[in-house]
């Protein structure tokens, strides 16, 4: 259940902001930060905390690394070491005019599309 919050609602949440809401408020501010990237930023920390809660659980729960639950513990780590990757780039972030962003841009879309899809097959697989 953590994990479909995480992957189905807030992610998807947070990228329909960053994609459509970002030219709607480009000038409104929240804590000195434009208030779409405020909420993105916020969505998207709840959905790793809500994966790495739920990336911990069966390790409490079975002891130890499953070897019967097929590939859904190989794509769960996955997606936790690409939900992970995310912050870790935001950190190393270019500013907007740096020639550099549109490689960051490319990467934050491409790790962030594949965790997406990643997760909701995980998830599935893990019903």
């Amino acid at each position: 259940a953590l994990m479909f919050i995480g992957w189905i609602t807030t992610v998807s949440i947070g990228v329909i902001v960053a994609r459509f809401f970002k030219p709607v408020w480009p000038n409104t501010l929240l804590f000195g930060e434009e208030i779409w990237f405020q909420i993105h930023r916020s969505l998207m920390i709840v959905t790793i905390l809500l994966t790495s809660i739920a990336f911990v659980l069966p390790f409490i729960y079975r002891g130890g690394w499953n070897k019967q639950a097929g590939f859904h513990p190989y794509f769960g780590s996955t997606v936790m070491a690409l939900a992970l990757f995310q912050p870790l780039m935001a950190a190393f972030r270019p500013p907007p005019q740096a020639p550099r962003r549109q490689i960051f841009s490319w990467l934050h879309w491409s790790a962030g599309t594949t965790a997406r899809i990643l997760a909701v097959v995980t998830i599935f697989l893990g019903m």
